[in-house]
């Protein structure tokens, strides 16, 4: 996402200032939203953006497809779970390139892993016909 000022809260341009946000993340607890990223401005970067500030904002189709099928996976890990019979809950999925995963509450038996690994290729499989 690309973040281009247009106006501050006074309605004064700002057009040489953006910022490029390479990842959004959610504390769920306290709901704050924080956007990281680069600045690329002739400004300093605690002026960048005001509260009340109009920006312009440019989503990348590609990048945006990438991690929406990424995050599309992470159900798809779900689904392959929940047809091996296992029940544990999903408590949190991370769905970025850098290393994406699903974590669940719960523990498989060292010695039911290999077998388990066997069925979620096959469940695997399945949803990729389907």
């Amino acid at each position: 996402i690309t973040l281009c000022s247009s106006s501050n809260g006074n309605g004064s341009s700002n057009g040489n200032a953006s910022a490029r946000i390479e990842k959004v993340t959610i504390d769920r607890a306290s709901g704050i939203v924080t956007h990281s990223g680069r600045i690329s401005a002739t400004t300093t970067p605690s002026s960048l953006f005001d509260a009340g500030d109009k920006v312009k904002v440019r989503v990348d189709p590609d990048r945006r497809r990438i991690l929406s099928e990424c995050h599309t996976a992470g159900h798809v890990v779900d689904a392959a779970m929940s047809r091996c019979g296992q029940t544990f809950p999903p408590t949190k999925g991370y769905h970025f390139l850098d290393g994406p995963y699903v974590e669940y509450r719960g523990t498989v038996p060292p010695k039911e892993r290999p077998r388990l690994l066997e069925l979620l290729k096959t469940a695997f499989q399945v949803s990729a016909n389907s």
